[in-house]
């Protein structure tokens, strides 16, 4: 609660907080901001996956529910953290919005966290990490949409021709034939996904780059790779 005000006889304003209140600042505000969104994702991130586990809650009346879906368990939880407030809040936006994927935002959530922690001890302004974050973004959406483009027309095509190899082989066309020529387009799908591994790529930018100042072209050449900031999933350069 506060107390007077510039206004009233133009003092600072007084603060009456509870005794326990702790207060921080800075850098340290920032590193408890981001350990306290990945403790709230890794509550759910086992129930994410094909090895997902279920979480058993006990509710006030003592009846005792298990569920893997991430809203759910969240809305148990009793938080105190604003930014575990937040990422709770998140959540229950995703779901009122489409109604899916609340697990897997908060662990994305999470991770995003987690990578900017590096960051901001290398005293990159989180404006500076929010916009490279936005053009990871734009990047991403350009990917996914060139996937999903490839991927609907083939599933338009697997049919087709399935029908037309089953025809020059003189066999029947059953649906499960379909199905099955369906579900390989999408297994291949995710597979693509899986695979995509950035490390390899860090890898190709610095021979690229090597490889131009051994002909003496150091004028064209990629940007420097950071290693220690880089992964399977993120490539990070200068």
């Amino acid at each position: 609660m506060m107390m007077g005000g510039p206004g009233s006889g133009g003092g600072p304003g007084v603060f009456v907080l509870n005794k326990n209140t702790k207060r921080d600042r800075g850098r340290k505000a920032q590193l408890t901001n981001i350990e306290a969104g990945k403790t709230v994702a890794g509550i759910i991130r086992t129930t994410l996956g094909p090895r997902a586990m279920l979480k058993m809650l006990l509710d006030p009346m003592g009846g005792i529910v298990m569920t893997n879906d991430g809203n759910a368990i969240l809305r148990e939880v009793d938080v105190v953290h604003p930014t575990a407030k937040s990422m709770i809040e998140l959540c229950r936006a995703q779901d009122e919005e489409v109604g899916d994927g609340t697990t897997s935002v908060m662990v994305l959530c999470g991770e995003m966290m987690g990578v900017a922690e590096p960051l901001l001890k290398k005293s990159l302004h989180p404006t500076v990490i929010v916009g490279g974050y936005m053009e990871a973004l734009q990047l991403v959406q350009g990917i996914l949409d060139e996937i999903a483009l490839d991927l609907y027309v083939l599933r338009l095509l697997a049919p087709l021709q399935t029908r037309a190899s089953n025809l020059a082989s003189k066999l029947p066309t059953y649906p499960e034939d379909i199905r099955l020529a369906t579900e390989l387009v999408d297994e291949w799908g995710r597979g693509f996904v899986a695979e995509t591994d950035y490390r390899y790529e860090a890898a190709n930018t610095e021979a690229f780059s090597a490889a131009m100042e051994r002909r003496g072209l150091g004028a064209v050449t990629s940007p420097s790779v950071v290693r220690e900031l880089s992964t399977s999933c993120v490539i990070t350069t200068e």
